[in-house]
């Protein structure tokens, strides 16, 4: 699934879709340089999930709203929709038993962590 699938999917499933025609969204500016192909209605759905803090695009400056969603990238949207960001920032040395855990970024350990604890993952 796309990051830009995922967008839309995390604003009509949280109820956010309201939003898409308030004044304050449909004027917001996006920084994302790789966006110049997405209409305006795509556009507005990745205002609402950007402006919520829920995908906000790794380096600042692209979105990649064609790439596919990672495992990690997943597992950090998750702990942002339930409100578990807080308890991500909290972990200094996040510490995970998968088998692959060495080849999860360590900006996302620590949400990968909570998720666990949360026994979402």
């Amino acid at each position: 699934m796309s990051r830009l699938d995922v967008a839309i999917m995390l604003v009509k499933g949280l109820g956010l879709q309201t939003l898409l025609s308030a004044k304050d969204v449909v004027n917001q500016s996006l920084a994302f340089k790789d966006l110049a192909n997405l209409s305006e209605s795509q556009l507005n759905y990745l205002k609402i999930v950007n402006g919520f803090g829920l995908m906000v695009g790794g380096d600042g400056i692209s979105f990649r709203p064609n790439d596919a969603v990672t495992r990690t990238e997943a597992a950090v949207l998750l702990v942002r929709v339930l409100g578990y960001e807080e308890d991500a920032k909290a972990i200094q040395y996040p510490r995970l038993s998968f088998v692959d855990a060495a080849d999860i970024p360590a900006w996302a350990a620590p949400s990968v962590q909570v998720a666990v604890q949360h026994g979402r993952l």
